[in-house]
């Protein structure tokens, strides 16, 4: 019943991303732009469901199925389910939303007007945004958010993008369904190296941890769906666990720096690991650290003079407020930077020492650091950097995180609807903001702070 449920959710879910489409007058008018045709019978699709609720219905629509699904997917974890099943349906969900309409997100289109920058203008795309050479009438620009910002993504990130660029070239659709046949490539290639690694180090929890990650709604609905980057480095660095946990340590660097390669959360990661080796392992540890070190240095080298725009990207990132507890405070209190700095610090060097002292695992330390800081302590929060910390929740076990993670991806997924209404009743006041950060973040905090704590054995 549970599979069932769920394989109905997705398919609901993915036929109503293209009702919600609907709801993006800027986006028809640049579909139209590819073919008139279709923006003709779009606007009036659109026109007949705005006399249908087509604005609150479809966000309460959305909302019951991701409620379905989550009911589903926490009533499978209580299940017993083989795990050829747990396999098969973590191809089946994606396979399903890859047919979705991106429309939780614009950051696909974003992909595609940087690699159109990269193919058909031959731009460093680290040094040049692309309103320097697309005009903001281009349709491609019109689907985007971003268009006047360089790229703020590592060089193997552009390498795996250039391919679904040169292979759609000029045709929408094509770029479209390429640049997320990418996403869904990587998915299915981290159920792998999960599945090996469960089998290999955590055989007593292989089938519910598949199904704990690969059946997440969220999880799900963000990579195949929206097609996120962040799998292409969830990929590497679950690779790099494999090779950490079977004590091969230098190609563990070199895939964690792969992974960093692509965005440069992991490099938190690789601090955790670092401290692990460093009081058991020392010569693993400059093993992991030189290749680590060594391809990142690579990297920026290739970069050449399109360092320092990379870097300027980076940090106009941390300058952005959105669905966030510092988003909150900074009407207040204008120094609010140095507060929530100081505190990740803290937070970040008292989990360091844990782990040194081999009090809990390097993996735990991350996940604790990690849910801590997108829960209160970043200035932005997008809904599906959840993923950030969601990725190593197979290899955690039963810990007093383990349900707050989980509760976390729900109150983000669910926040969309939330947002959607808003954009109705008031978006940007106080109000609202505040309304959305809790609604997002007590929750999980809650859970947090209800559970017993339970540690798994060191690894």
């Amino acid at each position: 019943m549970t599979r069932f449920l769920l394989t109905v959710s997705f398919v609901i879910l993915t036929l109503l991303s293209w009702v919600l489409l609907l709801r993006d007058e800027q986006a028809i008018t640049a579909l139209g732009d590819f073919s008139l045709h279709l923006g003709t019978t779009l606007t009036s699709f659109r026109q007949t469901l705005l006399h249908y609720g087509l604005n609150s219905l479809v966000s309460l629509l959305f909302a019951m199925c991701v409620i379905i699904a989550f009911g589903a997917y926490f009533q499978a974890l209580r299940q017993k389910i083989s795990l050829n099943q747990a396999l098969l349906f973590s191809a089946i969900f994606p396979a399903i939303v890859f047919f979705s309409y991106p429309a939780l997100s614009t950051d696909i289109f974003d992909y595609i007007l940087s690699d159109r920058l990269a193919v058909i203008f031959g731009a460093n795309v680290w040094t040049t945004p692309p309103s320097a050479l697309i005009p903001p009438a281009d349709p491609y620009f019109q689907l985007t958010s971003w268009g006047s910002q360089v790229n703020p993504y590592g060089p193997l990130n552009q390498f795996f993008y250039l391919l679904a660029g040169l292979a759609s070239m000029n045709n929408f659709w094509l770029s479209l369904a390429a640049h997320k046949l990418l996403p869904l490539t990587f998915l299915l290639a981290s159920l792998v190296v999960v599945s090996k690694t469960l089998q290999k180090y955590y055989p007593q929890s292989q089938s519910q941890g598949i199904i704990l990650l690969f059946w997440n709604p969220l999880f799900i609905l963000e990579t195949a769906g929206s097609g996120h980057n962040d799998i292409l480095w969830i990929f590497f660095a679950l690779a790099a666990i494999y090779f950490w946990l079977g004590k091969k340590f230098f190609i563990s660097g070199l895939l964690l720096a792969l992974a960093v390669q692509v965005k440069f959360i992991p490099v938190i990661l690789f601090i955790f690991l670092l401290a692990s080796l460093t009081s058991k392992e020392r010569q693993g540890a400059l093993q992991f650290a030189g290749a680590f070190i060594t391809v990142n240095i690579l990297a920026f080298l290739y970069l050449g003079s399109a360092v320092f725009p990379f870097l300027t990207r980076l940090v106009l990132g941390a300058s952005i407020y959105w669905q966030s507890l510092p988003q909150l405070v900074h009407p207040l209190y204008g120094q609010e930077k140095i507060f929530f700095t100081t505190s990740f610090l803290l937070l970040l060097t008292s989990a360091l020492i844990l782990v040194l002292k081999q009090r809990i695992t390097p993996l735990l330390g991350y996940v604790v650091v990690m849910f801590f800081y997108l829960l209160l302590l970043t200035s932005v929060y997008w809904n599906w950097y959840i993923l950030w910390i969601l990725f190593l929740i197979p290899f955690l076990g039963k810990t007093r995180l383990t349900r707050p993670i989980l509760i976390f991806s729900a109150t983000s997924l669910l926040a969309y609807p939330l947002y959607w209404l808003s954009l109705r009743f008031g978006f940007g006041s106080l109000s609202w903001q505040v309304i959305i950060y809790l609604f997002i973040a007590l929750p999980p905090l809650a859970s947090f702070f209800h559970e017993k704590i339970i540690r798994r054995p060191q690894d």
